[in-house]
């Protein structure tokens, strides 16, 4: 009986063994690989560019100019001309001043106004000149503006031009030596040049060689032209020999032995009157620029000697004071200053430039 329930017992185990399902298979996972994902990005500043350096600050009291036509025969700098403008007012603190200019370029021949507070050019004309004449110079009356200008051993002319830098006139005079124009001189009402070369003129000296004069009225009307003397003299190695007094034209020439005589022309240049210049013991008269102060002519023999005071009418002469122009602020970089009311203003050299530059005159 025992024997038959452990039979018993062991068969319902068997069978319900064989009933039950197998085990389940053990799942092994293998780590999942996902594809490369970018970093989120992070925005850096850019690096920073080097440091500029700072520009420096224009001084308020110098301009430069454009750079000025070199002759490359010569090396030879054409000539500036500075010349007082508008005097100062609201609209210009310092005034304004006038310059010539030869462009570097040769590509022509200026005149320009400038505001010495901004440092800017208000106006600026071309003149009517051919690109050879670069020898160009000018002087000022109360209301116009009077330019000689030549071309290297060729044609001479004169240019006027209203104080707006307006032209009026223009005339060839003729043919001009190397040596360029003597000298000349306005009173506003009167304006007369003088050179060496060959006159262009329909008178009797009309492509006649020598030192001539040419004369013109305040409108820049041609009055007249003469010879004043032969191409063989040494008159025409004297410059600025040439003033105007009283509506007068008055001159220096010299004979070959550098002897020197002043004559007074009328405005047509007939002479009226001339007188024999007394030289110092030792003088030769190899400089004489002439001048009119106070009623009277004052030839400037050189800075070794003292000038010669002549009265209008040629009869009394006296040695006179030297009074010696100052350059601009000093400065022998720096041209005779020209006042503007209560300004005075220089064409200064600064390195290879020119610059205009201006004070409060002393």
């Amino acid at each position: 009986m025992r024997a038959f329930l452990l039979t018993a017992v062991l068969l319902a185990a068997c069978s319900r063994q064989a009933a039950d399902p197998p085990p389940a298979p053990v799942a092994v996972l293998a780590p999942t690989l996902s594809s490369p994902q970018p970093l989120p990005s992070v925005r850096l500043p850019a690096p920073a560019e080097p440091a500029k350096p700072a520009k420096p600050e224009r001084d308020p009291h110098s301009i430069v100019l454009p750079r000025r036509f070199v002759m490359q025969a010569s090396g030879a700098v054409m000539p500036m001309s500075l010349l007082p403008g508008r005097l100062p007012d609201a609209a210009h603190p310092a005034g304004t001043a006038i310059v010539t200019e030869v462009l570097a370029d040769e590509s022509a021949s200026t005149i320009s106004e400038w505001d010495l507070t901004t440092g800017t050019a208000e106006r600026r004309v071309e003149l009517p000149l051919p690109p050879e004449a670069t020898n160009v110079q000018a002087i000022r009356s109360n209301d116009a503006i009077h330019v000689v200008a030549s071309e290297y051993n060729a044609a001479l002319y004169y240019v006027q031009l209203t104080s707006n830098l307006e032209v009026v006139a223009k005339h060839r005079l003729g043919m001009v030596t190397p040596l360029g124009p003597n000298a000349i001189a306005t009173d506003g009402t009167l304006t007369v040049i003088l050179a060496d070369g060959v006159l262009d003129d329909d008178g009797p000296d009309g492509g006649a060689g020598g030192l001539f004069a040419v004369s013109f009225d305040a409108a820049g009307r041609r009055i007249s032209g003469r010879l004043l003397d032969s191409a063989s003299s040494t008159s025409a190695l004297l410059s600025r020999n040439l003033t105007i007094a009283s509506g007068a034209p008055y001159v220096v020439l010299a004979d070959r032995n550098w002897k020197l005589r002043v004559e007074e022309l009328s405005p047509s240049l007939k002479t009226i009157r001339r007188a024999p210049l007394a030289l110092p013991r030792g003088t030769l008269g190899t400089s004489a620029a002439l001048a009119q102060d106070d009623g009277h002519i004052v030839v400037d023999l050189g800075k070794k000697t003292e000038p010669i005071t002549l009265t209008l009418d040629l009869a009394h002469a006296s040695t006179a004071p030297r009074h010696e122009i100052r350059a601009f602020q000093g400065r022998d970089e720096c041209g005779v200053p020209v006042g503007i009311g209560s300004v005075q203003a220089g064409l200064c050299a600064c390195g290879k430039d020119t610059c205009l530059e201006w004070a409060a005159a002393p």
